[in-house]
């Protein structure tokens, strides 16, 4: 996000020096750089749907293990300050 705002800025027709953000011009181009779709990403691979019915339905409950236990984690969430 902050990549985007400096490339906004950097490309404003204004005389604006974006090193009064506190950034030099090497980190501004390194985090505008960043924006920049990597080829080898593969989280942008598109996962192709698996034919056939599905398994899950409207109410099911997945247990992923002790550490995703959501419920646990609203409820302290929701607890009051000092019993967190």
């Amino acid at each position: 996000m902050l990549g985007i705002e400096l490339q906004y800025l950097s490309e404003l027709e204004a005389d604006f020096d974006v090193t009064v953000t506190g950034f030099d011009l090497a980190e501004i181009d390194i985090l505008i750089e960043e924006l920049s779709p990597n080829e080898d990403d593969l989280a942008d691979e598109l996962i192709e749907p698996v034919s056939g019915p599905a398994v899950t339905r409207p109410g099911d409950i997945w247990q992923i293990g002790d550490q995703a236990d959501l419920r646990r984690f609203i409820e302290a969430r929701n607890l009051p300050g000092s019993a967190r």
